[in-house]
Protein backbone atom coordinates (compact mmCIF):
# COMPACT_ATOMS: atom_id res chain seq x y z
CA UNK A 1 0.00 0.00 0.00
CA UNK A 2 1.18 3.57 -0.25
CA UNK A 3 1.21 6.26 2.06
CA UNK A 4 0.39 10.07 1.41
CA UNK A 5 0.88 12.39 4.06
CA UNK A 6 -0.71 15.93 4.26
CA UNK A 7 1.33 18.10 5.72
CA UNK A 8 -0.60 21.76 7.18
CA UNK A 9 -0.59 23.98 10.30
CA UNK A 10 -4.48 24.29 9.78
CA UNK A 11 -7.06 22.05 10.91
CA UNK A 12 -9.33 22.99 7.72
CA UNK A 13 -6.35 22.16 5.52
CA UNK A 14 -6.09 19.24 6.92
CA UNK A 15 -10.09 18.31 6.82
CA UNK A 16 -10.53 19.57 3.37
CA UNK A 17 -7.56 17.30 1.98
CA UNK A 18 -9.23 14.13 4.17
CA UNK A 19 -12.53 15.06 2.07
CA UNK A 20 -11.14 15.49 -1.42
CA UNK A 21 -8.87 11.80 -0.88
CA UNK A 22 -11.25 9.81 0.46
CA UNK A 23 -13.05 8.42 -2.68
CA UNK A 24 -9.51 7.34 -3.72
CA UNK A 25 -8.17 6.03 -0.84
CA UNK A 26 -9.64 2.53 -0.74
CA UNK A 27 -7.57 -0.37 0.94
CA UNK A 28 -4.28 0.39 -1.73
CA UNK A 29 -3.79 3.46 0.49
CA UNK A 30 -3.40 5.30 3.85
CA UNK A 31 -3.79 8.86 4.41
CA UNK A 32 -1.80 9.69 6.88
CA UNK A 33 -2.58 13.85 8.32
CA UNK A 34 0.32 15.54 10.03
CA UNK A 35 -0.93 18.53 11.68
CA UNK A 36 2.20 21.13 12.47
CA UNK A 37 2.52 22.06 16.11
CA UNK A 38 1.02 18.84 17.22
CA UNK A 39 3.16 16.27 15.40
CA UNK A 40 6.76 16.08 14.05
CA UNK A 41 6.67 16.83 10.21
CA UNK A 42 9.60 15.12 9.49
CA UNK A 43 7.32 11.85 9.79
CA UNK A 44 6.38 12.67 6.35
CA UNK A 45 9.74 11.82 4.67
CA UNK A 46 8.59 7.91 4.89
CA UNK A 47 5.40 8.93 2.56
CA UNK A 48 5.39 7.41 -0.91
CA UNK A 49 3.93 11.25 -2.08
CA UNK A 50 3.07 14.65 0.27
CA UNK A 51 1.06 17.10 0.36
CA UNK A 52 1.47 20.58 2.00
CA UNK A 53 0.42 24.12 2.45
CA UNK A 54 2.85 26.79 1.99
CA UNK A 55 4.63 26.72 5.61
CA UNK A 56 5.20 23.14 5.70
CA UNK A 57 6.89 22.70 1.84
CA UNK A 58 9.13 25.52 2.54
CA UNK A 59 10.45 23.67 5.67
CA UNK A 60 10.48 19.96 4.58
CA UNK A 61 11.77 20.66 1.15
CA UNK A 62 11.44 17.22 0.13
CA UNK A 63 11.51 15.97 -3.40
CA UNK A 64 7.95 14.31 -2.83
CA UNK A 65 6.24 16.97 -1.95
CA UNK A 66 3.89 19.01 -3.75
CA UNK A 67 2.41 22.35 -2.62
CA UNK A 68 -1.08 22.47 -2.72
CA UNK A 69 -2.94 26.01 -1.78
CA UNK A 70 -6.68 26.03 -0.34
CA UNK A 71 -6.52 29.63 -1.96
CA UNK A 72 -5.88 30.38 -5.93
CA UNK A 73 -3.19 32.90 -6.42
CA UNK A 74 -5.34 34.98 -8.90
CA UNK A 75 -7.78 35.40 -5.81
CA UNK A 76 -4.84 36.50 -3.54
CA UNK A 77 -4.00 39.16 -6.09
CA UNK A 78 -7.32 40.09 -6.33
CA UNK A 79 -7.70 40.57 -2.51
CA UNK A 80 -4.39 42.22 -2.87
CA UNK A 81 -4.73 45.11 -5.32
CA UNK A 82 -8.38 45.23 -3.35
CA UNK A 83 -6.87 46.18 -0.56
CA UNK A 84 -4.46 48.80 -1.90
CA UNK A 85 -6.90 50.99 -3.13
CA UNK A 86 -8.34 51.58 0.51
CA UNK A 87 -7.62 54.93 1.68
CA UNK A 88 -5.45 54.76 4.00
CA UNK A 89 -6.08 56.37 7.88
Amino acid sequence: ASVIAVVSSSVVFLQVARSLFAPAMGSRHELREIHLGTEDPAVARAADIVFCDSMPYKKLRLKNAIHYGLVAKDSIAYVKAALQKLPSF
